[in-house]
C-alpha cells in the first residue's frame, strides 16, 4: 500500500505544479513582509527615541520636555501607559516611597495620573520590582504569572495591566525613580530593539535630571552671588567708608572710617602724602586721575599701615576750598564685591562649558540619527534585491549563493545595529573607544553588504593596503566605507564595467585612505564648495539623498582628519582621507 500512494502523491504533483507553489511563495512573501515590520519597528523606533532625547536636551520646559517624551516612545511602542516615579525624601528609619509625577495614556486604559493610591506609594508594597530597582536592574513582568498572594499583582491587576516593563533611574548613583511601560490588551513579550531603546531612554532621563540638578546648583549659586553682591553695594553705599580732604595727594583732613580702613590714625593721616596708601605701581594712574579731575568710580589696591593690600574703590571730585580746587575723595573696601565678581566669572564660564558641551551633545545626537537611517538603508536595500533575486531563479545553485548571501547581509545589518546601540549607550561620549582595524576586514564586511548592487553592475573593486590597519572607532571607519563604496556604485556609467580602487599608505608619518573610481564624476568647478554639505546632490538619482558625503566629513574631522576630492566630469573621482591631519596640531 505505501508504494501505490508514493506515485500517486508524485502524478498529482506534476498534474498541478502551482498547488506546489503556492504555499511556497506565500510564505516567501510572509517572510519578507515579516522583515519590512522589524525594520519599519526599528527606524521609527530609533527616529523616536531621537525625537525624545532632544526635547530632554533642548527644551527649557521639563514638564513639556517629559510629557513629550512619554509620548513619542508611548506612540513608538504602541503600549497603553507610560509613566514616571519620582522617589520620596526619606527620613532616617522610615520607609521609602514614590509617587507618580508624569502619565501618556493611550486611552484604552484608564489614566492613574490622579490616582491618590499611586502618591507616597511604600515600596513594600511592590517588592518584587523595588529588589530588582534598587539594584539599577529592569522589571519585565506578565501579570498572570505573578505569585497569588503579591500585592503588586493586586495593585496591576486593578489597573488591568496585563505586562509591565519598569527601567531604574539613577542620578549620582542615587536611586531617583522608574520609568514605567503597561501593556493592558495582551500579555505581551518585549523585543531585544524595544528594550535597547527603552533602556537607553531611562540612561538618558538620569542624565538630563542630573544636569537638570547641576543647572539648578549653579543658577542658586549665581543667585546668592549677585545678592551677596548687592548687599554689599547696599551697605557700603549706606555708609560713608573712608572720606579724605586731599591737595594734590596730601590728606588735609578725613573721617575715621579712613582710619578704620587704613590702619593709620587720624593724626598719622593729617599731613600724609595719600599716595603712599597706593601701591608703587599703581600711583601713576592715580595721580593722572587727580590732575584730570577725573570724578567717575574706579577700582585699585590699596596698602594698609602693616603692608597688607585690599581692593578699593575710589571716587573722587573736585571742589573749592580756601581759593583753590582740592579733591574730596570716598574710600570703600569692595574686597567681598571683587570676590563675588570673582565667583560670577567661574560660573559662568562652568555655564559656558555646559552649554558647549549641550552644544556637543546635540550635534552628536543628529549625526547618530543620520548615521542611523542611513547606514541601515543601503545593506536594507541589498537584502531586499536578495529576496527578490531568491524569488525569481528556480536554481538550486543561485539560490544558495543568494541565501548565503542574504545571511551573511542579515548579519551584516545586525551588527550595524548593535554597534549603533553601543554608540548610543555611550551617551554622546567625545572620546568614543578606538580599536585596531583591518581595512582588508572593514572592506570584505562592507562589500557584503552590497553584494547585490556589485554583482548587477559586475563593478569590479580592487584593493591596495600599504598601511593594514589603523586606530579607529569602528563604527566610523565601517560608515566611511560605506558611504564611500555606495557612492561609486551609486554614480556609475552607463554601459561601463566599475572601477573602484581603495588604497591605504603613509606621507609623512599620516595614515592616508584613498578612494578612486571611473564613475561620473563630480564638475567641482560648479559644484565643489557644495560636495559635502547637507542634503547636496550632483546628478539625478533616484537614491541620491546627500547625506554619505557630510557624515563621512564630519566623522573625519571629528577623530582629528581631513578628506578633499579631487574629480572632473565623466573622468571619476578620487577622495583623499589624512586620518592624522588635525591631530598633531
Amino acid at each position: 500500500m505505501p508504494a501505490k500512494k508514493q506515485p500517486k502523491k508524485k502524478q498529482s504533483s506534476g498534474s498541478n505544479p502551482k498547488s506546489k507553489r503556492k504555499p511556497a511563495v506565500l510564505k516567501k512573501s510572509a517572510a519578507k513582509q515579516s522583515l519590512l515590520h522589524e525594520l519599519e519597528l526599528r527606524d521609527i523606533l530609533f527616529s523616536s527615541l531621537a525625537q525624545a532625547t532632544r526635547e530632554l536636551l533642548l527644551n527649557p520646559d521639563w514638564s513639556t520636555a517629559m510629557g513629550n517624551g512619554l509620548r513619542l516612545l508611548g506612540e513608538a511602542t504602541k503600549v497603553d501607559r507610560v509613566y514616571l516615579f519620582e522617589n520620596n525624601p526619606a527620613k532616617k528609619g522610615e520607609e521609602l516611597t514614590t509617587s507618580q509625577r508624569f502619565e501618556w495614556n493611550s486611552g484604552t486604559a484608564l489614566p492613574q495620573i490622579n490616582n491618590p493610591d499611586l502618591q507616597n506609594l511604600p515600596y513594600f508594597l511592590v517588592k518584587e520590582s523595588y529588589e530588582l530597582l534598587r539594584l539599577n536592574r529592569p522589571f519585565v513582568q506578565i501579570v498572570s504569572k505573578m505569585d497569588r498572594d503579591s500585592s503588586f499583582k493586586k495593585i496591576l491587576e486593578d489597573e488591568d495591566i496585563k505586562s509591565v516593563l519598569l527601567f531604574p533611574i539613577f542620578v549620582s548613583d542615587h536611586f531617583w525613580g522608574f520609568i514605567g511601560f503597561d501593556e493592558c490588551k495582551y500579555e505581551r513579550e518585549w523585543s531585544d530593539i524595544e528594550f535597547s531603546v527603552l533602556s537607553s531612554y531611562s540612561a538618558t532621563i538620569s542624565g538630563a535630571i542630573n544636569r537638570k540638578q547641576i543647572e539648578k546648583k549653579i543658577e542658586t549659586a549665581l543667585q546668592q552671588a549677585l545678592e551677596s553682591e548687592q548687599r554689599f553695594r547696599t551697605l557700603q553705599q549706606a555708609s560713608f567708608g573712608g572720606i579724605g580732604l586731599h591737595d594734590k595727594g596730601v590728606i588735609i583732613d578725613c573721617n575715621q572710617g579712613l582710619s578704620d580702613l587704613t590702619g593709620y590714625s587720624y593724626e598719622e593721616l593729617i599731613g600724609f602724602n595719600g599716595l603712599q596708601l597706593i601701591p608703587p605701581e599703581h600711583r601713576k594712574f592715580v595721580m593722572d586721575k587727580i590732575v584730570s579731575g577725573y570724578d567717575q568710580p574706579y577700582d585699585i589696591e590699596c596698602l594698609r599701615k602693616d603692608g597688607t593690600r585690599f581692593a578699593l574703590e575710589v571716587h573722587g571730585k573736585s571742589i573749592p576750598y580756601m581759593g583753590k580746587m582740592i579733591r574730596v575723595t570716598e574710600f570703600r573696601d569692595v574686597t567681598e564685591r571683587k570676590e563675588a565678581e570673582e565667583k560670577i566669572r567661574e560660573q559662568n564660564t562652568r555655564l559656558l562649558d555646559i552649554a558647549n558641551d549641550l552644544k556637543r551633545k546635540n550635534d552628536q545626537l543628529e549625526e547618530f540619527a543620520q548615521i542611523v537611517s542611513h547606514n541601515l538603508r543601503a545593506p536594507i536595500g541589498n537584502i531586499l534585491s536578495l529576496i527578490s533575486f531568491y524569488e525569481e531563479t528556480d536554481k538550486g545553485e543561485e539560490r544558495e549563493e543568494y541565501f548565503g548571501l542574504l545571511k551573511a547581509s542579515s548579519h551584516a545589518v545586525n551588527n550595524t545595529f548593535h554597534e549603533l546601540v553601543e554608540v548610543l549607550k555611550i551617551r554622546q561620549n567625545i572620546n568614543i573607544e578606538r580599536q585596531t582595524l583591518s581595512f582588508e576586514a572593514t572592506l570584505d564586511k562592507i562589500k557584503k553588504m552590497f553584494a547585490a548592487k556589485i554583482n548587477e553592475s559586475q563593478a569590479v573593486i580592487k584593493s591596495e593596503f600599504q598601511v593594514i590597519s589603523i586606530n579607529y572607532p569602528n563604527i566610523y571607519l565601517e560608515s566611511i566605507f560605506l558611504n564611500l563604496l555606495s557612492n561609486s556604485l551609486k554614480y556609475r556609467k552607463k554601459n561601463v564595467t566599475p572601477l573602484i580602487i581603495f588604497k591605504t599608505y603613509q606621507e609623512e608619518g599620516d595614515i592616508i585612505l584613498e578612494l578612486s573610481d571611473n564613475g561620473l564624476g563630480i564638475d567641482l568647478d560648479k559644484y565643489g564648495h557644495q560636495v559635502f554639505k547637507l542634503n547636496k546632490t550632483f546628478h539625478l538619482h533616484a537614491e541620491a539623498r546627500g547625506i554619505g558625503l557630510f557624515i563621512t566629513k564630519n566623522q573625519v574631522e571629528a577623530m582629528g582628519g581631513e578628506i578633499k576630492v579631487f574629480s572632473k566630469t565623466n573622468e571619476g573621482v578620487t577622495f583623499v582621507i589624512n586620518f592624522n591631519k588635525n591631530a598633531h596640531s
